[in-house]
Formats: structure tokens, sequence, C-alpha cells
């Protein structure tokens, strides 16, 4: 696919990014994250200029570039616990028979001589319903600990109390610890390109052999009014590890050149180094 200057372009669809495992080669290996909700990804390209200045009105003579940084910046409409983990450095596991502590709130009534104010079963605000059991600690509206099993005695009706106890669940836990920290992945985006003059629409795809996601401002936001919650990730490109390799970025727009995608895609290639 021979270049044309005079060959124009826009984007405007968001990538769809997968993320996946470097072996010891610097290859890509196995995929741990594929991400089709993005609302927005974005890569931001810097670097630092030096400059000699002299003569007459100290003019810019010569100018260095260095420090060349790239970040990559995905903002998405959903989450999982995957992106999650990935994005705070965390670990996964599965538990089948574990306990949660819950916290729930019920008025006092001394004529319910059976509950005393404290139904036998809770439904949560999800439809979800789970049974009390026997043994609880009971708190009033101070702090102060109620005697149980309640009764007439240590009740009073009208008054709000707060019941603590353990539900059995099974369980994903995300583990997020002082020691551990957000990995370093191979990472392809994939988009369109529309063709100026003939309103055609090409592939494009970003290939980053390397890219560590930051751990700063990392956020989890839950607010009760205003939009849905957006999930942030954000990626250092680092210089490839790959043997030879020198580049941090490769974008590449190109064509399909058989019915079913294989090694004779025709392709046009720009290396950000």
């Amino acid at each position: 696919m021979a270049s044309n200057i005079l060959e124009k372009y826009g984007i405007k669809e968001v990538a769809d990014f997968v993320m996946y495992e470097i072996d010891a080669n610097g290859k890509p290996g196995k995929p741990v994250l594929y991400l089709d909700t993005l609302k927005v990804s974005t890569a931001e390209f810097n670097s630092e200029s030096k400059e000699a200045t002299g003569g007459k009105g100290n003019a810019t003579l010569i100018s260095w570039d260095s420090n060349k940084e790239i970040t990559l910046t995905l903002e998405d409409a959903l989450f999982s616990p995957k992106s999650l983990s990935i994005m705070l450095g965390a670990s996964l596991a599965e538990i089948q028979a574990g306990k949660i502590k819950k916290t729930v709130t019920f008025v006092g009534d001394k004529a319910n001589t059976t509950t005393f104010g404290l139904p036998k079963v809770w439904e949560g605000s999800n439809g979800v319903k789970f049974n009390i059991p026997t043994t609880i600690e009971v708190f009033d509206a101070s702090g102060k600990k109620v005697t149980t099993p309640l009764s007439a005695t240590n009740i009073e009706t009208g008054e709000t109390y707060f019941a603590t106890f353990e539900v059995g669940v099974s369980a994903l836990i995300m583990d997020i610890t002082a020691s551990q920290f957000p990995g370093t992945y191979y990472m392809t985006g994939d988009t369109y390109t529309r063709d100026q003059k003939t309103g055609k629409d090409s592939f494009f795809q970003l290939v980053i052999p390397k890219a560590k996601i930051v751990s700063e401002d990392a956020q989890l936001q839950m607010e009760a009014d205003g939009d849905p919650s957006t999930f942030q990730m954000k990626a250092k490109v680092l210089k490839s590890g790959e043997a030879g390799g020198q580049g941090m970025i490769q974008l590449i727009k190109y064509d399909v050149t058989d019915a079913v995608a294989s090694d004779s895609a025709a392709a046009k290639i720009w290396t950000q180094k």
C-alpha cells in the first residue's frame, strides 16, 4: 500500500483495546483483558525541548528534543473484576463458603414479643433476601450495646437500633495490598479511519509493545446523582523490550485483502520511536 501525501482521513470512533501478557522474548502472550465498551481512548505525546540561543535578540539557534513520553488513557463505561484488578494492581480469588459482615437498622417494638421489631428475613435494596441469624450484636443509636436475646426490658418502642451479624456468601474477592502494583502489558487498539475523498472506512490499529499501567490517580467513584460512573485506566508507554525493538507505538492503517484476515493483509505502518 503506497503512501500518498494527499491522503486525508478522519477518526471519530473509539478504539477497542486488548491487553496481553508479555513473554520472556517481549512478544505478546495470552490476552488478559478485552475492552469493547470504552467511551474515550486517547494517546497523548509529550517531549522536552532544549535550545541554544544567542546573538542579537537572543534568538533560538538550535533546538534538541528529548525525554519523549506517551500516555494512553482509556475511559470505560463499564467495568469487570478483571479490569479493576489490572487498574488497581489487585489479586482476584473465588471463595465458595465465605462470610461478610452486615448491619441493618430496625425500629423497636415491645408489643411484638416474637421479634421485638427485628425481622427474621431482611430484603436488600437489590431484592436479595437473607436470613438474620440468631447470633447477632445489637446497638442503640448512641452506640451502646443492647443485651441479647431481645426482650421488652431492653428494647424501647419507636427507637432505632442497629443489628450486626455475618452472612454466608460465595464471592469473588479483590485484594488490594500495599505491596502490589499494576503490571506491564502488550496492547492493541482497533478502530476505523474514514477517507476524505471516498467516504469509505478503513481498518486502523495502534500497537503498543510495552505499556505500564499507572497506579496514581486511580479512582473508584460511587455517587447517587449525576451520570453513571466511568472507569479510567492510564498507561505509560515504554520502549519495547523485544530484541532489537526501538519503537513505542505503531499506527497501522490496513486493508484486509482476503475474506479471512491473514498474513497477506496489506498494511501501511507508521512507527513512533
